[in-house]
Formats: C-alpha cells, structure tokens, sequence
C-alpha cells in the first residue's frame, strides 16, 4: 500500500519514500504472521501443511501465543514514543490509536482463545491491525512531513 501510493504521487518530491516504512511494515508482519496459521490447524493437518502452530506442541503453541502478545505489546511502545517524538498533529494521534485499539484486542484474542471459532476472529484482528498499523507508519512517515507544515 506504502510503495502504490508512493508511485500515485510520486511528482512530489518530499514524498520520496525512504526504506524505513516498508522496513516497519516487513517487520511487524514477520513477527505475527504465524497468528493467521492459528485459525486453521486441523485442515493444515489433514493437508500436511508444515507451519509454525503445526511444529509446535500446544505448551510449545502457548509459549508463541505469550511471545506474539509481547511483540504487539513492544510494538505498542515503540509507536507511543514514535507518536511522542515526531507526531504534528492530531492525526497521528488518532491512528495511533485504531493502531492501540486493534492491537489490544488482538492481543486478548492471541492470549485467550481456545477455539477455532475464536481463532478466526484473532485472524480477523490481525487483518485490522495490520491495516491499522500501516496507516500509522503512513501518517508518520510521510503525511507528518508534508502535509501538516
């Protein structure tokens, strides 16, 4: 979404994107992937699909569930000193906060769910946060510079 918009507008020239947004993007999207992988581990085992759930015992799985909520926790921090440091206006602030919102319910979710049922919603949040977070690395990186001076 990052490198598309930056193509749509590249005529302006401080919208020249650095690496730094996709960097953040690839990252985050790295360390939570394997949440999706949770909502279908039965078919993955019918199929014989190697994933991380499907590795893992379920103390093994409990243990990724723990770490995950921590690196959404971490990512949370990061984005309130991020906010704290470079943010110009209100918008920052409210994406940072769909970012907070989704975040912290995914991570009840990633902490909490014992169903597949449960599963599936977790997946659903980690969409709407991996939305949310890209539209605040968006605001950061390239809206604060531009459009609010």
């Amino acid at each position: 979404m990052l490198r598309l918009l930056n193509s749509v507008v590249l005529d302006i020239e401080h919208w020249a994107m650095s690496a730094v947004p996709d960097m953040i993007v690839c990252v985050w999207t790295l360390a939570t992937v394997h949440l999706q992988d949770f909502r279908d581990i039965e078919g993955d085992y019918t199929t014989h699909a190697v994933t991380i759930p499907i590795m893992l015992s379920p103390k093994g799985q409990a243990k990724l569930r723990k770490l995950t909520a921590h690196v959404l926790v971490s990512a949370d921090v990061v984005s309130v000193f991020w906010i704290w440091t470079r943010a110009q206006h209100v918008s920052a602030f409210i994406t940072g906060l769909l970012f907070y919102i989704s975040s912290s319910i995914l991570v009840y979710y990633t902490l909490t769910s014992c169903s597949r049922h449960q599963d599936r919603i977790m997946y659903r949040w980690w969409m709407a946060t991996g939305f949310c977070m890209i539209s605040h690395v968006l605001d950061l990186c390239l809206l604060q510079d531009v459009v609010w001076q």
